[in-house]
C-alpha cells in the first residue's frame, strides 16, 4: 500500500475484522465496501470513518439527535458530498487501525480520491474528535471497544 493520505478514502483489510473486530463493526463484504474515510492522529493511528450511501436514513438519524440535543449537535453522523454524491460519514461506527490494515484507495477514474473541500473536512474532524472525547470521558460509550482497540494497535506496534 502507498502513502496514506489524511481525508483519504479507502478500504481495509479483512485481517484488521478478523484480529479486533465485534459483531457490532459494519460488514467489510470481503474487501470491497464499505469506504472508509481516514483521519490520522499525533499517535500514527488511523482513524476511518465509516461511510454510507444510505444518506435518508443517516438524515433521519441526524434530525432526531438534533431535535434532541439542538440544532448541529449531532456528533454522530454527518452528510456530504463525495465526488457529486452525498454520502454518510458514520462517525459514531469510526474506529482505528495502523497503515497495514489498510488494502487499498478507493479510485475514482483510477486515481485515489482526497476529499478536498476544506469545509467538509473540517466538519468532519471536529466531529469525530468531539465523539472521540466524549467516548474518552465515559459521556458515550463506544459499542466498538475503540480505545481498547487503540491502545492494543499501540502496544503491536511496540512488541
Amino acid at each position: 500500500m502507498t502513502e496514506i493520505q489524511d481525508s483519504g478514502i479507502y478500504i481495509i483489510r479483512d485481517a484488521f475484522f478478523e484480529k479486533y473486530g465485534n459483531n457490532r463493526y459494519m460488514k467489510n463484504k470481503q474487501e470491497s465496501r464499505p469506504h472508509y474515510y481516514a483521519m490520522a492522529d499525533k499517535s500514527g493511528v488511523l482513524w476511518m470513518v465509516p461511510m454510507s450511501t444510505n444518506v435518508d436514513k443517516y438524515k433521519r438519524l441526524i434530525y432526531e439527535s438534533e431535535r434532541r440535543h439542538g440544532s448541529g449537535n449531532c456528533v454522530h453522523y454527518l452528510i456530504a458530498p463525495i465526488y457529486g454524491k452525498d454520502r454518510a460519514f458514520i462517525i459514531c461506527d469510526m474506529f482505528p487501525v495502523l497503515p497495514e490494515h489498510v488494502l487499498r484507495p478507493y479510485n475514482i477514474n483510477n486515481v485515489p480520491y482526497v476529499l478536498e473541500n476544506k469545509n467538509i473536512k473540517k466538519n468532519i474532524r471536529v466531529k469525530a474528535l468531539a465523539y472521540l472525547n466524549m467516548v474518552e470521558r465515559g459521556v458515550l460509550h463506544s459499542p466498538l471497544n475503540i480505545i481498547e482497540t487503540k491502545a492494543a494497535l499501540l502496544k503491536s506496534r511496540k512488541d
